[in-house]
Order: C-alpha cells, then structure tokens, then sequence
C-alpha cells in the first residue's frame, strides 16, 4: 500500500522481468541437434519460437538429414480429396491421415524427434520466400532450391505443389507419380533454446 494505492508488487514484478531471445531473419542459418537448418520465418527478440527448414532432405527411415535421402511418394492416396468446399491451393500440414508413411506424417515425426512441430513449407511460404507470386524459375536464395522436395499444399485433388532444386523451379506433380517422387525437407517450429 502506498499512500492511497494499492501497488500489486507480484504483478510489477512479472512485467518487470521481460524475457529476451535471439532475433533471427529469414535465411539465417541455426544448428539443432546436430543438423543444420534455415529460418524461414523472422522472429524478434520477443518471440519465443523460431520457424526452420533444414538444409538437407531426410532419411525416411532414420529421420536424419542426408545426401542420399531416398524421394519418396507424397501420398499413397489423395486423402484430400473428399473434404468439401476444398479451394487450391490447400495447406495439408492439418488434414489427418491414418498411413505413416505419407509425407505429412514423417515431416511431423521429425519435428516431435527435435523437439518441436513438424510439418511441411506450404506454397505460400515458398512464394514469400522467393518473390515468386505464381509457380516459375526461382533465382533466390539458393538455399531453398537446394534439393528436391515436397511442399505441403496441394494444387489439385491429384497434384501436390513441390521445389524442383535441379531446375530451380516451383510446379506441382501427381501425388503418387514413380518418376516424380520428391524428398522430404521438414519445416520445423521450435523454442530457441534449443538451438
């Protein structure tokens, strides 16, 4: 009590100990557990989590970053393509499907196994990253074209949208297509203090 007001000490308290974070901008580069990754997303020194793609594509089985990361199909089955209303592109990152081996499924097994969400970069923020306001050549930065990999939007009831590193391209492709198999680059959400 001071004078004729009332002071909640604990609450000026609270407001007095802000927490600070590292400010990260888009393309920066971060090491978690061992493996590197590209932010995707700028966060202040305010926020507590940070947006990451990593470098490299995954080892499906081991969950690791590699150079030798197998493609894979996006899907065994359109599991989209029954929702009603759907408009593309259409972000799958949240849409449930029961078979562990759909792209969507690994990408979020491998943000649980770094600590965090896992999921998949949608188109939109592939177009942000790179300037591209429709699918075409991508000139920068290179480190998005680096491999070839699977984003999390589909473009049709049967197409998935996808980066084409060797010819630094933006484009869709049948989800199940054998000669179109793309890798698995997650995009993870994590708090800063693990990195």
């Amino acid at each position: 009590y001071y004078g004729d007001k009332t002071i909640d000490i604990e609450n000026y308290l609270d407001k007095e100990k802000t927490t600070t974070y590292t400010a990260y901008n888009v393309g920066d580069q971060v090491t978690v557990g061992g493996e590197k990754f590209y932010v995707i997303k700028a966060s202040s020194e305010s926020e507590e989590k940070v947006t990451l793609l990593a470098e490299k594509n995954i080892d499906t089985t081991t969950l690791k970053q590699s150079d030798s990361a197998e493609p894979v199909a996006f899907s065994s089955t359109n599991y989209w393509s029954s929702i009603e209303g759907i408009t593309y592109p259409y972000n799958l990152n949240g849409v449930e499907t029961s078979v562990s081996t759909d792209v969507i499924n690994i990408a979020k097994a491998y943000g649980t196994s770094k600590g965090g969400e896992g999921r998949l970069m949608t188109v939109e923020e592939a177009f942000e990253i790179t300037g591209l306001t429709s699918n075409g050549e991508i000139n920068s930065p290179d480190w998005i074209k680096a491999t070839n990999y699977w984003l999390g939007s589909a473009s049709s009831t049967n197409s998935v949208w996808r980066v084409n590193g060797e010819n630094s391209s933006l484009n869709n492709s049948n989800y199940n297509n054998g000669y179109r198999y793309y890798g698995v680059r997650p995009v993870i959400e994590i708090s800063k203090s693990l990195i």
